[in-house]
């Protein structure tokens, strides 16, 4: 299990936009995003850097699924004495739930890449849907920053 929680909580990059390497690929991912889009054409290293997004999110989201499982819960939703988190903040337990949603709606995100790359989608021009491009991921950069900041840093509610 500290293996586990070693891989689900590694926050190696000690940058305040990169939370996670989950928030660092897809930050990567955005700003590729938009050269792709001002081109108009998915090159093989951006199809190859979305590997390795989807490869940085499964790792903390399969493990987060086997901690929830065995009835882990978020860091900043626990209290640990005083009303505190392990971090030293207010601990507020609705942040388990935000902690759930964000990387919801990357997967979402991150479904949606495959076809709008692949040219799935024929009520779109390969054109528009490379300029929806750019929105969707940095759609997927907030939705992955929020992730790791909701694990940490209480909401509106601390202590409730």
């Amino acid at each position: 299990m500290d293996l586990l929680r070693t891989l689900h909580g590694y926050q190696g990059i000690p940058f305040l936009l990169f939370v996670t390497p989950f928030a660092f690929t897809t930050f990567i991912l955005f700003v590729w995003s938009v050269v792709v889009a001002a081109r108009g054409r998915p090159d093989r290293g951006f199809r190859a850097w979305l590997g390795l997004t989807w490869v940085t999110f499964l790792l903390p989201a399969l493990t987060g699924l086997i901690l929830a499982l065995n009835g882990g819960k978020v860091a900043s939703a626990v209290d640990i004495g005083g009303g505190r988190t392990r971090y030293g903040l207010p601990y507020d337990p609705t942040q388990e739930f935000m902690h759930l949603l964000y990387p919801g709606f990357a997967l979402l995100t991150l479904l949606l890449l495959g076809p709008l790359l692949r040219a799935q989608l024929p009520l779109l021009s390969e054109r528009r849907r490379l300029w929806i491009l750019p929105v969707a991921t940095l759609f997927l950069y907030g939705c992955a920053y929020m992730a790791g900041f909701v694990a940490v840093f209480p909401g509106s509610t601390p202590g409730e």
